[in-house]
């Protein structure tokens, strides 16, 4: 796997694969040429997505059957619901097919996961920030783990990163929403080649109607009414909103207990956008009574801020300790259920050099997450100072 730079040859391979495909495919609405090979200035792997779509379930019969006589075998939908995956097979061999590299899919014209595939891909023909924005997240991944390292690219770009990837939808939707004169993208298909959908088409006599055609025409007008307003009206999210999804879970106020280093002590904290939300901020006050193990007890007070540095495309945690000390954390990692956020220090303030800090947040259901800090001293190993549990109070 090996991320290219945009290269215009991508339009001309998309095209020469529909050319043998529309000979071949009878029952078929269009071919659209998806993902990232299809937006211009766009980096990617040098695969050519397309999206076949049909109107039917009988539609899918016949097409699968007219792919599988092509050389092409039915993998199912490989967990993504409303997308059917073509691979080719070691039998047949075409000098097209089998000599460009690509991905295949059927998907029915009202699909959920066709629409985003559209939504996605117009919107970051016509917005070049987020398409850099794009780019430096594919650039970001490779870097840190490498150009031939594909399952993780995959895994991490589409966990790690699916904020990006649902904010961008939302973006879209909200974008139409504001223009609604101008032809939904679900109509409006910017690079699809319409390869079936003809005004007439004959009937058992042989004779032309335009019966098909209109209703195929009428399903679609149905789905955008009946999917695209609702999904509109709630499509509320901005920019700035869709950056900060990983860590909206965490705003509110929570309760809990924890123990450690210090004994066992009581949390409350707060957290809550601030600053025009371009920032969240969180106040943290932990009570450890007198104990056998420290006679005097403690008491902590902490303010953190989280920002998103857009130069770097992470977030940034900042600690401000009663005691002085100020930490500064890089995301390190998110899970792939989005679950685990794992913060690093880069730098600490007022305390001996070389000493690191990692804060670990494991949200646990939808109302308790549990934080687990750890220090590390000079060229050693992390060890953890605390671990607390805390539930959500409103």
């Amino acid at each position: 796997m090996v991320i290219q730079e945009y290269n215009e040859g991508w339009i001309y391979q998309f095209e020469s694969i529909s050319k043998v495909l529309k000979r071949a495919l009878t029952s078929i609405n269009r071919i659209d040429h998806i993902g990232s090979t299809s937006i211009k200035g766009m980096c990617a792997k040098p695969v050519i997505d397309i999206d076949i779509v049909i109107d039917t379930e009988k539609d899918f019969s016949i097409t699968k059957n007219e792919l599988e006589n092509i050389g092409y075998v039915h993998v199912g939908d490989q967990g993504i619901k409303g997308r059917e995956v073509f691979k080719r097979n070691s039998i047949h061999q075409d000098s097209i097919l089998d000599k460009i590299k690509h991905h295949l899919y059927v998907c029915l014209s009202d699909s959920d996961e066709l629409k985003r595939h559209v939504l996605f891909r117009n919107y970051l023909r016509t917005h070049n920030k987020e398409m850099n924005d794009y780019i430096n997240i594919k650039k970001e991944i490779v870097a840190k783990y490498g150009s031939d390292n594909r399952e993780k690219y995959v895994e991490v770009k589409e966990n790690v990163y699916k904020w990006f990837f649902e904010g961008i939808i939302k973006l879209a939707i909200e974008e139409e929403n504001k223009h609604p004169t101008t032809a939904s993208p679900c109509l409006r298909l910017q690079g699809s080649l319409q390869v079936k959908h003809m005004l007439t088409k004959k009937n058992s006599q042989n004779k032309e109607i335009l019966m098909p055609s209109f209703l195929a025409f009428f399903r679609k007008a149905i789905f955008i009414a009946i999917f695209m307003v609702p999904l509109v009206s709630s499509a509320q999210m901005t920019k700035q909103d869709s950056i900060w999804q990983p860590l909206k879970f965490f705003v509110g106020n929570w309760k809990g207990k924890g123990s450690g280093e210090p004994g066992i002590g009581e949390y409350e904290r707060t957290y809550r956008f601030v600053l025009n939300n371009r920032f969240i901020e969180a106040k943290n006050k932990s009570t450890f009574p007198p104990s056998d193990k420290n006679s005097k007890g403690e008491l902590h007070e902490q303010f953190d801020y989280f920002s998103y540095d857009k130069g770097r495309h992470c977030f940034v945690l900042r600690q401000f300790h009663i005691e002085g000390f100020v930490n500064q954390y890089k995301l390190d990692s998110i899970s792939a259920d989005g679950k685990r956020i794992v913060f690093v220090s880069e730098a600490i303030e007022n305390i001996p050099a070389g000493w690191r800090a990692k804060e670990t947040y494991q949200i646990l259901n939808d109302n308790q997450f549990q934080e687990t800090f750890e220090l590390a001293e000079p060229n050693k190993q992390f060890e953890v100072y605390t671990t607390a549990t805390l539930n959500r109070i409103d």
